[in-house]
């Protein structure tokens, strides 16, 4: 695809520009000669002419369609699909065509000055293959939505869109005709005292101006807007009225169609018979305006009879010679597709292109003689490459073509004039690097692959690898032949050692230019390592040792040879395998660590590259005993006791940092025992000595080592006698006066009880058993707990004289408090004269004492503080104290079980209270306000005034639904809204003070009673079925309706309403006679409750329509369009006997498509069964062929469809033209006799004059049909 920008210059009433753009001139693009013409099919996307008053929206649709309506006989050739619009084409680079979608193969944009317009583009596509595919039809072009950039357009009014098909067909009816289309982007416009463009066309050869036609595709035309316009032809004007005015051929019409609201757009074509002479081979095409317009294609149409030079290459002689650039072609020179000879001495050159792909001219030869309609002649011909030439490059032969690329003879197709193919000339390589011999290690018998490919081709010296081929044998007279190619060079396996291998380098374009090489493979032993011996050593207490690593000498570790096998060690493979950094004393090697790979180097001394690797252990197992003078042990005993040691105590002391999984620790009563391993002290955590003090062996080995590796060591074990210590105290205990679980403790005072009053034993405190076994971090004393509530503490004891300590456990207990509210809390009773009444103090306790549920409490009421914390004169009778004044102060005093006690001051108020009024309320009888269940809501403060006395703003009247809500205190939380539901609901009411919250001493109860509503449905909707012409009712299974309540006429009264007015009836059901809203109340006569219900009915009608044939007679493509559907409902529609479908919603049309030709019947209906309507009609056609051989089957020929137009006529020729017979549709029509003899079985030809049903105006057709026998 390619983009032109250019500019062009605009004049726009007063904006005048003076410079001239450079236009894309209209250039040929095809050409065709025979019997050919073209027809244009296309649309308009502007909704409006640009120019019309009122201005239009500025907008463009984004799709539009057209229809292709070819004849059986016209065979397309070609189609070219072209559009336009404003922008520069890439918007919307892909567009669709009939769902195809398109690339343009070419874009073409102007510009007139930036300051002023945006681009303009014009778009072109052959869609020959999509057109030949689809045939006639509807082409809808779309995707192409410009709006987004339409608003730097609006000002100006120059913008538009649109499309078009040019479409090239054959008919052998037509004369032979030349067809040329041009194509481009020229721009029209008014610019100072000059309005036109003026375009050459070339390759026209007339030699008839029979007929002749040129036609243009033009944009931006208008029949509003125009100044000094016109369209001429060798300086003649054109015109084509009442279409295309002399002075506004640019107005938005179409010249195939006869259409006038081409809007923006023109497809107009001229008879140019009289304007064009014989001999012409070119024309001047002036188009003039003021205003813009843009000139995209024109097509001319001639009568031609010119000859059709083409050539094509039969053979190159000698193009498998290497090295040779003298060559010899064999060529034909053609007169195919032509109306005319093609005369001797018509010149045909050879080219070739060089290195920048430019052609060079070589040489021109003639043809020797006139060459005939659809002959040929060929010739030999002999030609030089040059050497600046490359070797891979183009022949390009042309026909009718000089050495300065002109055409002296005058034909009827210059665009196929040209041949080309690749040409290669052989040259054979150059070798300039003889390969390499290849020694590898290995041997025949492990069958180790060499790699042949290390002698590629650059290593062989040629310059660009990728011109050649290159290719290993295993002999000579294979790689002579290029027969038996090694498969796989990369991994070659030798068949005997050494072995010779031959390589053949090919020219890649010219195999059988190539050149043979060969070079020598052989294998190289590598020793071979089949053992390796890892090296262990013990490590007492960290002593430095080293390792002998030539213990693995090439004897030890297996090599077949070792005179001829240098022996290296190294700390990792990659060094071995590289031989980087050998180990340089083995012998006397220090390890890295415990655990130590060393790798090994068996390397052939002949070949270092030949070698092989393996690795051994080296591993160290160390062993140590710590602490060796701190292992005594001494056990303290109370009196009685025996003692006991846990030897393992050593265990860890001993063991140090070593990991304990690694070592195994045993104890021994002698030296030897503890050296052999043998008789271990079987419970070491238990032993009971046998002597004081007494000697003990502790033994340690390393269990990972395959050699013994251990260490011993003695210690000693003695016994001390110790005094008595309490190991369970009595648990310290403080009352916690604020509750948070923290208070301060005297620690002393446990110490005699842990020492039992020993003065020799001094004890310390701890927060951990760890500080207290290491005697570190002592407490202080008092201590406040660090853990709320109880702690335990660890305690130490230290015996003078003989260092014997314990430990042990002491116990922490904060204990809580009664917890009282500290803002005193008050008491309140109700009283009608708010001054006096009886409390009971123990209503208090839950909200005062607020740890209830904790402990148990003694609880006392005082009538002052100090007889409260003296526990003096308590109240006697709390549970029935009348005040003293009003408000007056109480104390409380709590204690619990531990005598922790807590005071509190409390608060005593008398309330005012509240009366209620003495009086009845009658019970309340109301309707459900729903038919499906009892339903209400009522007002229950309309009794508000009866009930209350008091009605001001300190009392309120509060509802109960029953006993039950009215004891458990769940009183109405809506009483304005109040929802019943059941049929019997009692209502208990009383009065609240709402300052005091003080209730009435009685209650009002009532009863409310809910009846039902009458039950029935009547249906939402209904139709009835009305007849649009008589207006009578139609009686279906559903029509008319009849709406029945199906309730008691007994029990109930009924009223029924039409559209809001009162009808007579009054029974329970009521049969509909028209469309309307109904409306029926029943009413329970015992209750006095009603209900509504509503039904709308709608009228249906059976639907009218008409069908209009969409396609033209005799077409074959036949369409026909169900529109204009009147009638209320939804519908549905049938052709013939086929299946009924329904009419897609928001469609008011249905296209029926491919029908058969002959008499159709389409019918209506509603979906709903309300009637049926019917249209027929006719598709005319006409039978292919008949068979008048007397069976009973198509022996007569007729157009059967016509029989409807009696004045029909039917004219019958034979291929001559001879009228044979002359029939009426309505006889049987034609037998195949003329003249009393039968005619022969071949086509005939008819001539048909009919009414088109399609347009109702006179129409002729003709086409043939075949008579078989």
């Amino acid at each position: 695809m390619k983009y032109l920008y250019l500019l062009i210059s605009v004049i726009f009433f007063s904006v005048s520009i003076a410079q001239v753009p450079t236009d894309i001139p209209l250039e040929l693009r095809a050409q065709f000669n025979g019997q050919f013409d073209y027809i244009i099919i296309g649309n308009t996307l502007n909704e409006f002419d640009n120019w019309q008053t009122p201005p239009p929206p500025c907008q463009i649709l984004t799709q539009s369609s057209a229809t292709l309506n070819l004849q059986p006989d016209q065979n397309i050739v070609a189609a070219y699909l072209y559009w336009s619009g404003i922008g520069d084409g890439t918007l919307n680079s892909v567009i669709q065509l009939n769902g195809n979608n398109i690339s343009a193969d070419q874009i073409e944009v102007v510009n007139p000055f930036d300051i002023i317009f945006a681009p303009y583009f014009g778009a072109v596509k052959d869609v020959t293959d999509i057109l030949v595919q689809e045939g006639n039809g509807i082409y809808t072009f779309e995707n192409l939505d410009l709006n987004s950039i339409i608003g730097n357009y609006c000002s100006s009014a120059i913008y538009h869109a649109g499309w078009s098909i040019l479409v090239v067909y054959e008919n052998n009816t037509l004369p032979i005709q030349q067809v040329n289309i041009y194509d481009g982007l020229t721009s029209v416009f008014g610019n100072g005292n000059n309005f036109s463009t003026s375009i050459n066309i070339e390759s026209l050869n007339v030699v008839s101006t029979q007929d002749a036609r040129m036609g243009y595709l033009a944009w931006n035309g208008s029949p509003n807007l125009f100044f000094n316009e016109s369209v001429s032809f060798n300086g003649n004007l054109l015109s084509n009225p009442p279409l295309n005015p002399i002075d506004n051929p640019f107005n938005g019409t179409n010249s195939y169609t006869g259409a006038t609201d081409l809007w923006n757009m023109d497809l107009d074509v001229f008879d140019i018979s009289n304007f064009i002479s014989v001999g012409d081979t070119s024309a001047t095409l002036t188009f003039t305006s003021v205003a813009n317009r843009f000139i995209q294609n024109v097509v001319t149409v001639t009568r031609s009879e010119l000859p059709d030079a083409t050539i094509d290459l039969i053979n190159i002689n000698n193009i498998d010679t290497c090295d040779d650039r003298d060559i010899s072609l064999e060529v034909s020179i053609n007169n195919f597709e032509s109306s005319d000879i093609l005369p001797a001495n018509t010149p045909f050159s050879v080219f070739v292109l060089d290195a920048n792909g430019d052609e060079v001219f070589l040489d021109t030869f003639f043809t020797q003689n006139d060459i005939p309609i659809d002959g040929s002649e060929s010739q030999t011909v002999d030609i030089s490459i040059p050497n600046i030439i490359p070797d891979s490059t183009n022949l390009i032969l042309k026909a009718n073509t000089l050495s300065d690329n002109t055409n002296p003879i005058n034909e009827a197709n210059l665009l196929n004039n040209i041949f080309e193919q690749e040409l290669i000339i052989g040259q054979t390589p150059v070798i300039s690097s003889p390969p390499n011999s290849l020694n590898i290690c290995g041997n025949l018998s492990t069958s180790d692959p060499v790699d042949l490919t290390q002698n590629d081709l650059s290593s062989l010296g040629l310059t660009n690898p990728e011109d050649f081929n290159i290719q290993y044998f295993t002999f000579n007279s294979d790689a002579q032949t290029g027969d038996n190619p090694i498969p796989n060079p990369e991994s070659f396996v030798l068949t005997s050692n050494p072995q010779n291998i031959f390589i053949r380098v090919e020219n890649a374009d010219a195999p059988a230019c190539f050149s043979l090489e060969s070079f020598t493979v052989s294998y190289q032993d590598t020793p071979d390592i089949q053992q390796t011996i890892n090296l262990n050593q013990c490590q007492e207490n960290s002593e430095s040792i080293v390792f002998d690593l030539t213990t693995n000498d090439a004897t030890a570790i297996g090599i077949s040879d070792p005179s001829n096998t240098n022996i290296s060690y190294h700390e990792t493979l990659a060094d071995a395998q590289s031989n980087s950094e050998p180990i340089s004393n083995p012998a006397n090697y220090p390890p890295l660590n415990n655990s130590q790979n060393i790798y090994i180097r068996a390397e052939n001394a002949s070949n270092p590259s030949c070698f092989s690797t393996a690795s051994f252990e080296i591993n160290t197992f160390p062993v140590s005993i710590n602490n060796v003078n701190n292992l005594n042990i001494q056990a303290c005993i109370f009196p009685g006791e025996s003692a006991v040691f846990d030897l393992t105590e050593n265990s860890s002391l001993a063991l140090g940092n070593q990991n304990p999984d690694d070592i195994e620790i045993t104890y021994h009563l002698s030296e030897n025992d503890a050296i052999n391993a043998s008789s271990p002290i079987p419970n070491p955590t238990a032993y009971e000595n046998i002597s004081d003090p007494q000697a003990i062996w502790i033994r340690l080995e390393n269990t990972n080592s395959p050699v013994v590796c251990f260490l011993t060591a003695e210690f000693s074990i003695s016994v001390a006698n110790a005094a008595q210590v309490n190991f369970t105290p009595n648990p310290l205990q403080v009352c916690d006066t604020d509750n948070d679980g923290f208070a301060e403790f005297d620690l002393s005072q446990s110490i005699d009880d842990i020492t039992l009053n020993n003065p020799d034993i001094s004890v310390s405190f701890h927060e951990s058993q760890n500080d207290a076994e290491t005697n570190t971090n002592p407490l202080s004393s008092p201590f406040t707990n660090t853990i709320a509530d109880n702690q335990t503490l660890f305690f130490r004891t230290e015996e003078t004289g003989n260092g014997c300590s314990f430990t042990g456990s002491l116990e922490l207990d904060v204990l809580a408090n009664p917890e009282l509210d500290v803002s005193p809390p008050t008491l309140s009773a109700c009283a009608v004269d708010g001054n006096t009444a009886m409390f009971d103090l123990t209503d208090i306790n839950d909200a005062i004492i607020l740890n209830n549920d904790t402990a148990n409490f003694d609880v006392a009421y005082f009538l002052s503080e100090n007889e409260a914390l003296n526990n003096t004169n308590p109240i006697e009778n709390p549970n029935n104290f009348t005040n003293t004044g009003n408000p007056q102060a109480l104390w409380i005093r709590v204690s619990d079980d531990d005598n922790c006690v807590s005071v509190a001051e409390i608060t005593l108020d008398v309330l005012t209270g509240a009366v209620i009024e003495d009086t009845t309320i009658d019970d309340v009888f109301l309707c459900s306000e729903n038919p499906d269940e009892l339903l209400v809501n009522f007002d229950l403060t309309q009794f508000d005034n009866s009930i209350n006395p008091n009605p001001d703003a300190e009392t309120l009247v509060v509802y109960y639904a029953g006993q039950n809500d009215f004891n458990n205190g769940n009183p109405i939380e809506n009483p304005e809204n109040f929802e019943v539901n059941t049929a019997n609901t009692t209502i208990i009411a009383e009065v609240v003070n709402v300052e005091t919250l003080c209730v009435s001493p009685t209650q009002v109860s009532f009863d409310i009673i809910l009846n039902p509503l009458p039950t029935f449905e009547l249906p939402e909707t209904a139709q009835i079925c009305i007849d649009n012409s008589t207006g009578e009712v139609i009686n279906t299974n559903f029509s008319p309706p009849t709406l029945d309540t199906n309730l008691s006429e007994s029990a109930f009264e009924f009223e029924w309403f039409l559209n809001g007015e009162l009808l007579e009836n009054t029974t329970s059901n009521l049969e509909v006679t028209s469309a309307g809203n109904y409306e029926v109340i029943a009413t329970d006569t015992a209750t006095n409750c009603s209900l509504s219900q509503t039904t709308d009915v709608e009228e249906i009608n059976p639907p009218s329509f008409n069908v209009q044939i969409l396609s033209p007679a005799f077409s074959g493509d036949n369409r026909v369009e169900v529109n204009s559907i009147e009638g209320e409902g939804e519908f549905e529609f049938q052709l013939d006997d086929g299946e009924w479908l329904s009419l897609p919603t928001g469609q008011s049309r249905l296209i029926f498509e491919s029908l058969e030709s002959g008499v159709h019947v389409i019918s209506a209906r509603d979906i709903s069964g309300c009637g049926v309507s019917s249209v027929e009609f006719s598709i005319l056609g006409f039978p292919p062929f008949f068979t008048p051989n007397a069976d009973g089957f198509n022996d007569f020929w007729n157009i059967r469809t016509l029989r409807n137009q009696p004045n029909a006529v039917i004219y019958i020729f034979d291929r001559y033209g001879k009228l044979l017979e002359q029939i009426s549709p309505l006889e049987a029509g034609w037998d195949g006799i003329y003249q009393g003899r039968q005619m022969p079985a071949q086509d005939y030809w008819f001539r048909v004059e009919f009414t088109d049903p399609q347009t109702g105006n006179p129409a002729v057709f003709t086409n043939h049909f075949t008579l078989k026998r």
